[in-house]
């Protein structure tokens, strides 16, 4: 739920804002003043209706919405690993929003992980270009690409793919600030960053 003074994010159950102070309305006080949208329509006098609630846009110390940061991080790990990495940064080092941390720390791990998975698969790659340079440097030749180098390619092209689409989806979902839902990665987030 978001404050309506200041629009940070706080627990469902306040009755407080705990960054602004100001006291939370709760559900049942804001049907209390709901009226028709429509004056045609018949309202059921035993039924309750909830008076439709604007969210207040969460902002960036940037200008920009929570949403649209927590979308240019996830993206910024399909530009370039180590864009990702300056980009959490900055926003671990300068924003407030706990989730937008949060974000920031995910799409870190999601791209580490594709890293450290690439370099496992790379590892076999690298043994037979090694091998053959040190044939070449002793006078003899080998062939250019073996079946192994050409499957260690394809498992590292599929596993780029595989990234880039979750790291599509985990920015789409993003930018109307809903959570990408991976498992273990959200326990590490939820267990390692200070909320």
């Amino acid at each position: 739920m978001f404050c309506g003074k200041c629009g940070k994010q706080i627990e469902d159950d306040a009755t407080v804002c705990k960054w602004c102070g100001e006291p939370v309305e709760s559900d049942e006080e804001s049907v209390k003043g709901s009226t028709p949208v429509h004056e045609d329509v018949q309202m059921d006098p035993k039924k309750t209706y909830k008076k439709p609630v604007n969210k207040p846009i969460q902002m960036t110390s940037l200008g920009i919405s929570v949403g649209l940061a927590a979308l240019c991080i996830y993206f910024s790990g399909i530009v370039n690993s180590v864009l990702v990495f300056l980009v959490a940064a900055y926003i671990l080092l300068k924003e407030q929003d706990s989730w937008l941390r949060a974000v920031a720390v995910k799409a870190v791990l999601i791209v580490s992980m594709y890293e450290a998975i690439n370099v496992v698969i790379n590892i076999p790659n690298d043994g037979m270009y090694a091998l053959n340079s040190m044939v070449s440097f002793i006078g003899g030749n080998m062939p250019e690409a073996t079946t192994l180098q050409y499957l260690c390619r394809f498992l590292s092209d599929i596993c780029e793919i595989v990234k880039n689409i979750i790291l599509i989806v985990a920015g789409v979902q993003a930018l109307h600030c809903n959570n990408f839902k991976v498992g273990f990665i959200d326990r590490m987030v939820n267990k390692n960053i200070q909320k």
